[in-house]
């Protein structure tokens, strides 16, 4: 599958587990709240946040069977997912989150349902049951590493209410057939004379 394919199911993923940490969030310590609206770019922390769980879910380095099926499912492929969190310098916090994902238990297979209020609920109890869970989710989204990763993450992979493209240039997945050689362009090119703007 081409990278430009697995940017948009890593896109789709991180949609899902956004829009039910929206509903999520109301069930949520108040800081948390605070802390997962911080805004990134044009997006937020809860989105940088799905960003990060999505990508930690499609690498799934632990190996984990639950994370495997998802993976199945949405057709994320571990190594693409990779190099496209290294490409932004995100690799280091993806693999990070790595860690807290079996915090996140039941997630993946709510996820594999696709039911949003199975999700929200899986996220609410994730938050909610570490012991001290919401300072020190809340202290590791406000470290720097997190937030220097967020501002390339949320310029690549815009937030789903932003209604912008991408900002961050991608190479493309292959070369392009279209693109003129340079004698072609020398022979198309335009040598009439110039006028001076006035």
């Amino acid at each position: 599958m081409s990278r430009s394919a697995q940017r948009a199911k890593l896109v789709e993923l991180a949609t899902v587990i956004w829009r039910a940490f929206g509903v999520a969030l109301p069930k949520l310590p108040p800081n948390t709240q605070a802390v997962m609206r911080r805004p990134v770019v044009d997006g937020d922390l809860r989105w940088v946040l799905s960003l990060m769980i999505a990508a930690a879910l499609g690498i799934n380095r632990s190996q984990r069977a639950d994370v495997a099926e998802l993976g199945r499912v949405r057709g994320l492929e571990p190594d693409v997912q990779r190099v496209l969190m290294a490409e932004m310098g995100a690799g280091y916090v993806v693999a990070h989150i790595d860690t807290l994902l079996p915090r996140f238990a039941e997630l993946p297979r709510a996820l594999t349902s696709a039911k949003q209020d199975d999700i929200a609920s899986a996220l609410a109890r994730a938050v909610n049951g570490w012991p001290d869970a919401a300072r020190s989710l809340n202290d590791w989204l406000e470290g720097p590493d997190v937030l220097e990763a967020a501002w390339a993450l949320v310029r690549r992979f815009p937030d789903p209410n932003a209604g912008r493209p991408s900002l961050w240039g991608e190479a493309p997945d292959a070369p392009s057939t279209t693109t003129p050689k340079r004698g072609e362009r020398f022979d198309h090119a335009d040598y009439s004379a110039r006028r001076k703007k006035r």
